[in-house]
């Protein structure tokens, strides 16, 4: 326990012990002129959410002391001592301001009034508080408020512990020399704020700080040597302060014996320190994310033995894990060595450490992976060059694994199904064969196995994956069908199944996940209809937006980065951001049929791809109602018909591929569709029937079929001249046939038409011996 959690305590005890006291008879009743000033504090309170104040009353007999969140001391003759109204639930708390008369309680010593909207009129820290002369504690944490701190609080010179975490203040870092009047302060927590300017050299003033909390501010340039004037300093957290540069030396460190926890992460600090440094501190928890502290592994953390959590992560390390490691190590919990240089392999003697977190992601760790902590229960070693098989046994058994983009071999062990897996990802590795068919990992969220050989059907152990969010089975070589079942994995939000060797229809019932956002069955042997009941994909209905109540724990962290075929292009997404990208891919398949009218009901969908398949029909004219569609490809199938004019107002559309069809007429324009045809001038390619702008082909104003048209026209009327031959013979052979009368006639008809032909057969050939004769 810190410090400043043990003087917390204290102070809790303290406050229930007068509690107590008062509710015994100890303790003298409250003082009416206190009372009326709490009443006066309800009235300024607008909206109490959690009734916190309910029973505050003002009737005679009612003591103040015995209110809720109201505690007097008998030290002090029954007058309020300590206010508990902070709001620790995040439920609303009390909204309305804080009322002057607060001044009345002159005994007040404790005033927690955090995660309140308090903020009132003005949304400013009121000055009269600056008057509460016997304030050791106060706390406007998260109450939202603008402008800058009042400088009347560097009046209350008994105050210890001031608390304006994420308090919306705004101001420049000159502007809190006030604090130097407050010689008790112990604990200062300013941190999430706007506070603007260089680190306050005068923070050295404070030697009696234990808590000095200025993280996620925006404090620029140097930190100051004076700071190692703090020896009493326990906590000292600088994060986020992304303006904050230079070089961290011993002259800052040596004078803060009793650091304990140091937080300068994201920062722009450069640790420079003599290679045989020794440290006067010993910590517990150290973060120095984005810090430079390498190129060299820190040869002064071998003698942090006490470390029980350690990020140094994206540190410019470029060098190799230390001989000490493991056993310098042993009592952390936490380690974060990822983004860095560090070669080698893991240490071999691993198993003795106390790690349950691991991240070293993005390094050039080499060899095989030792044996592991028990203890472990999340590792992360992507990104490395890592090789050779995966351990026959683990060690670990509550472990989630995070392996991808490495070169590890061979075929996946059994023991894996040992483990009550969460999460694992080992796409993007060398792994083949059949994946262990683990029938006891029920509890499974993630299972990531993309861009392997692995083989065999689409694993069964998934039915029992009741918790299944995220399935990626893409580039392996998976065969048999898409089985029945998969719709009833009903909290499926990600399903990549494209380049594997699936074939069979498309499951009906998958239309049942309702949660899915991202369905990709590319470049699979599958055939059949697309299914209908689209609409019934609900989270394919509306535009994105995230829940976090729908995102399973440990989405960040356990889904790693995958890419995406979008756009004509291969883009890389990481952790949560992909459910954004709602995404129907089905292309180079064998489907046949229309597509469906209810697609169109989709109307969150950013990608659509059903290209290269056999799909015949028209474009539905509802493809308009898909408003937030940003790429659009039908290309290479049998469509035919018009292009809708209602996908000119798809005004997100930034690829459109209608190439390679039977669509015909003219080419709508206006939106999008007046500009996509400069960067893609392959769009309308392979209809021949198409005409109009941007083609050079132009269109009758009869709006008779042109150009590709010809031969089809051509074709029907053939065709029909020859149905109408053959239908007049007939009609004249069955008349023939069954009327007399016009038989003979008909006959008498040919007889007079011969004799015709012969008479002028005769005349004009004797024509041409005559003429033949006289020349």
């Amino acid at each position: 326990m810190s410090t400043s959690d043990f003087l917390l305590l204290v102070i809790l005890v303290a406050a229930a012990a007068s509690s107590w006291f008062t509710s015994v008879g100890l303790v003298d009743a409250c003082v009416p002129k206190e009372k009326e000033a709490l009443l006066e504090f309800k009235k300024a309170i607008t909206i109490d959410h959690d009734r916190m104040l309910q029973a505050w009353q003002p009737d005679e007999e009612d003591d103040c002391c015995q209110w809720d969140y109201v505690h007097c001391s008998n030290l002090t003759g029954g007058h309020v001592v300590e206010l508990h109204l902070g709001d620790y639930h995040g439920s609303g708390g009390l909204t309305g301001e804080i009322s002057p008369s607060l001044l009345s309680l002159q005994h007040l010593e404790f005033l927690d009034l955090r995660g309140n909207s308090l903020q009132g009129r003005t949304g400013k820290i009121p000055e009269f508080l600056g008057s509460l002369q016997s304030l050791r504690y106060l706390d406007l944490s998260l109450v939202s408020f603008s402008g800058s701190v009042p400088p009347q609080l560097g009046n209350l010179s008994k105050l210890e512990e001031l608390r304006l975490l994420g308090a919306g203040v705004q101001m420049h870092s000159t502007d809190l020399w006030w604090l130097t009047h407050l010689p008790l302060l112990w604990n200062l927590d300013l941190g999430s704020n706007n506070i603007t300017g260089p680190f306050p050299a005068f923070m050295g003033n404070l030697t009696n700080l234990r808590t000095l909390d200025l993280g996620v501010n925006h404090l620029s340039g140097h930190l100051p040597s004076e700071i190692s004037r703090l020896a009493k300093l326990t906590s000292l957290d600088l994060t986020q302060n992304y303006l904050l540069d230079g070089l961290v030396t011993e002259e800052h460190l040596d004078g803060l014996k009793s650091l304990d926890h140091i937080d300068l992460s994201y920062t722009n600090l450069k640790i420079m320190v003599y290679s045989k440094w020794t440290p006067t501190f010993r910590l517990h928890e150290a973060y120095f994310s984005g810090c430079e502290i390498g190129p060299l592994f820190p040869a002064w953390l071998k003698l942090q033995v006490n470390l029980h959590r350690l990020d140094i992560s994206n540190a410019s390390i470029n060098d190799r894990l230390p001989d000490w490691f493991s056993n310098t190590f042993s009592k952390v919990t936490y380690l974060d060595i990822s983004n860095n240089q560090i070669s080698g392999g893991l240490p071999k003697n691993m198993d003795i450490m106390s790690l349950e977190v691991l991240y070293s992601s993005s390094n050039n760790l080499t060899g095989q992976i030792p044996p592991l902590p028990r203890s472990l229960n999340f590792m992360d070693i992507s990104k490395n060059s890592l090789s050779g098989p995966l351990p026959t046994k683990f060690g670990a058994p509550n472990l989630d694994i995070i392996l991808y983009s490495n070169y590890l071999s061979g075929q996946v062990p059994t023991s894996i199904c040992e483990l009550s897996l969460w999460g694992l990802d080992l796409a993007n590795n060398l792994f083949e064969g059949e994946f262990p068919q683990c029938l006891n990992m029920t509890q499974m969220a993630y299972l990531l196995l993309g861009n392997n050989s692995f083989s065999g059907s689409f694993p069964p152990f998934i039915r029992r994956c009741t918790n299944l969010s995220f399935l990626d089975l893409a580039w392996n070589r998976f065969t048999g069908t898409v089985p029945e079942w998969i719709g009833s994995c009903r909290s499926l939000q990600f399903l990549r199944l494209n380049h594997n060797m699936f074939h069979g229809n498309i499951p009906n019932n998958i239309t049942s996940l309702t949660k899915l956002y991202h369905l990709n069955l590319a470049d699979n042997w599958i055939s059949g209809a697309i299914p209908q009941h689209l609409s019934n994909l609900t989270s394919l209905t509306r535009k994105f937006a995230l829940d976090p109540y729908s995102v399973p724990a440990g989405f960040q962290n356990t889904v790693g980065d995958l890419s995406i075929d979008i756009k004509r292009q291969k883009l890389n997404y990481h952790g949560a951001v992909i459910l954004e990208l709602l995404s129907i891919d089905l292309s180079s398949n064998y489907l046949r049929g229309k597509i469906p009218e209810e697609i169109t009901s989709l109307g969150g969908l950013v990608n659509l791809n059903l290209s290269h398949n056999q799909l015949d029909g028209e474009i539905s004219d509802q493809i308009g109602a898909m408003l937030w569609l940003e790429s659009l490809d039908l290309s290479s199938n049998h469509l035919s018909g018009e292009i809708p004019s209602s996908i000119s107002i798809l005004a997100h559309l930034s690829v459109l591929d209608l190439s390679n069809n039977n669509l015909s007429r003219r080419i709508p324009s206006g939106g999008q569709l007046d500009t996509l045809y400069s960067y893609m001038p392959s769009m309308y390619d392979g209809n021949k029937g198409l005409c109009g702008p941007p083609l050079q082909q132009t269109c009758p104003s009869n709006n008779i079929p042109v150009h590709g048209d010809d031969e089809h026209y051509s074709k029907s009327m053939s065709f029909g001249l020859g149905i109408g031959y053959v239908v007049g013979l007939w009609v004249v052979f069955v008349t023939l046939l069954f009327q007399k009368t016009r038989r003979i006639a008909y006959f008498l008809l040919l007889d007079k038409f011969y004799d015709k032909i012969y008479v002028f057969v005769a005349v004009t050939c004797r024509l041409f011996t005559r003429k033949a004769d006289t020349s």
